[in-house]
């Protein structure tokens, strides 16, 4: 990494890497199905009878691969331009891509960018996990909370991961995958730059959400109001 390299530019980096790891495993993967296709009309024990469904299955399983590598292809192609760059993408809905990076760096200014920790400035939040990014601006946010992801393997329990979630007023989600005392820290953080936030879970908020979300994102923005107010 350069010394001189800005906050921005590491989360460039980093999204970079993780897509790249991403995008090379896929693409192996792609290769193995398009060489079982290729050769599954000669492995076929169950086609000695009709040998021309053999290779017709291989020619079929070949063509999934082939247009799996070409979805690869085009999503990296994509992601060389400026309209399909992921961070622009994010930094989009907050207006010119550029001008937000600058807004960001400006923030983050002294600051290493490192994935799978939850950068929380002012006026931001930037997170990223492997090839995926989330950049929200905190006064966008209006939910917060940590949840316990259990997971399963042919429905037996396999063990549980936690994740930070965040919702946005534009009704958007954010999972950021973490260790517990991490996501509790990142709370912490948020909790202290929109203190107008709920930041936790219950089962009335979530239903009041999934019921009626315009009225969840009134009643923080009352709170909201209130909070500046009082620090006036």
């Amino acid at each position: 990494m350069s010394a001189a390299e800005g906050f921005v530019d590491g989360m460039r980096r980093v999204a970079r890497r993780g897509f790249r790891r991403s995008a090379i495993i896929q693409g192996f993967l792609a290769l193995v199905v398009i060489g079982y296709g290729s050769a599954f009309g000669a492995i076929c024990e169950d086609c000695n009878a009709r040998p021309w469904m053999g290779w017709l299955f291989g020619v079929c399983i070949a063509a999934a691969g082939l247009a799996w590598g070409v979805f690869i292809l085009r999503g990296v192609l994509k992601r060389r331009t400026p309209e399909g760059n992921p961070l622009n993408l994010q930094f989009a809905p907050y207006g010119d891509p550029i001008a937000v990076a600058e807004q960001i760096d400006r923030e983050f200014a002294g600051e290493t960018f490192r994935p799978r920790h939850v950068h929380v400035a002012r006026s931001w939040v930037c997170f990223s996990f492997k090839a995926h990014v989330m950049v929200r601006r905190v006064d966008a946010l209006v939910w917060a909370y940590i949840e316990t992801v259990k997971h399963r393997w042919n429905g037996i329990p396999v063990g549980t991961t936690t994740q930070l979630m965040v919702w946005s007023r534009d009704r958007r989600s954010a999972a950021m995958p973490l260790k517990k005392q991490a996501a509790e820290q990142a709370l912490l953080e948020l909790r202290a730059a929109a203190p107008w936030m709920p930041c936790g879970y219950s089962e009335a908020m979530n239903q009041t959400w999934n019921d009626d979300s315009a009225e969840f994102i009134a009643l923080v923005d009352e709170s909201r109001v209130k909070s500046v107010a009082d620090l006036k």
